[in-house]
């Protein structure tokens, strides 16, 4: 990608960021694929939580939140509208999920 147009990028992400901090208190989650990740958010980012969305592979290589690991499950017991789901994996205890994101 040209660097120019990176350069824009990441500025128009960093004011989205900042204002969405501003207006619920808390740091968002950056939903990233290995790609976006690679292209955007790699330098600059480091405090914001990482959703990473990387079925074929395990996301080792950076310190991440959350790991969705597939985009097409089936999940026994689930009985929502759609047949296939994503599934996702919380990179910490349950104590650290149940106050993950919370102001304060």
């Amino acid at each position: 990608l040209h660097y120019p147009l990176r350069r824009q990028r990441q500025m128009c992400i960093r004011d989205r960021l900042r204002r969405l901090e501003e207006f619920y208190g808390v740091k968002p989650i950056l939903y990233v694929t290995y790609r976006s990740y690679a292209l955007y958010l790699r330098e600059g980012y480091e405090a914001y939580p990482l959703w990473v969305s990387r079925p074929l592979l395990a996301p080792f290589d950076k310190n991440w939140s959350f790991w969705q690991y597939s985009h097409s499950a089936e999940l026994e017991g689930y009985d929502g509208a759609e047949q296939r789901i994503d599934l996702n994996v919380f990179r910490g205890s349950l104590e650290e999920f149940q106050t993950f994101g919370l102001a304060g």
